[in-house]
């Protein structure tokens, strides 16, 4: 999703890191802000480092496949971390990616919207590989709007914080 996003592409083969960190600047809101946005790639996870993780962000993006229910139940699994580190406050966008896979999809939409509402959460669906619907950019910068609004609210006048980190 994140090189769709910064290059509007999927490269054929991507394997996965445990970390990787892109910083960008994301306009949203009529504001333009710097982002730090860490891309963890999930499945690699330890939870002790999700912990750590967590503890750092600013919002956060939940993705699972739309053809996977592993996971899509393995979200409740970062849900628990965040709650644990009290940062389940912070803007939570869940989204359902490779929604191009219409076929074998197993997750229903209802239920995965059900979900992101239990979680307070806002939920999209798209595809990193085609990005059919453009839901790749607006995932990001939905969230960025989200995060920017709740900085303003916390400064009211106190200063300007220009860093946004997404995990």
């Amino acid at each position: 999703m994140i090189n769709r996003y910064i290059t509007n592409t999927c490269p054929k083969e991507h394997k996965a890191t445990v970390e990787d960190t892109y910083s960008i600047e994301i306009k949203a809101d009529k504001e333009e802000r710097q982002f730090k946005i860490l891309d963890t790639s999930g499945e690699n996870l330890k939870y002790t480092a999700l912990d750590e993780l967590v503890c750092h962000g600013h919002g956060f993006i939940l993705v699972f496949a739309l053809n996977d229910p592993r996971s899509f139940e393995s979200i409740n699994e970062y849900v628990e971390a965040l709650k644990k580190n009290k940062m389940d406050h912070f803007p939570i966008t869940l989204v359902g990616n490779k929604c191009d896979l219409e076929k074998e999809r197993k997750i229903k939409k209802h239920s995965a919207q059900d979900y992101a509402k239990s979680i307070d959460a806002s939920y999209y669906e798209c595809s990193a590989l085609t990005d059919r619907n453009g839901n790749c950019k607006t995932v990001f910068q939905e969230l960025a709007g989200r995060i920017i609004k709740r900085i303003n609210d916390s400064l009211s006048g106190k200063g300007n914080n220009k860093k946004c980190d997404i995990f």
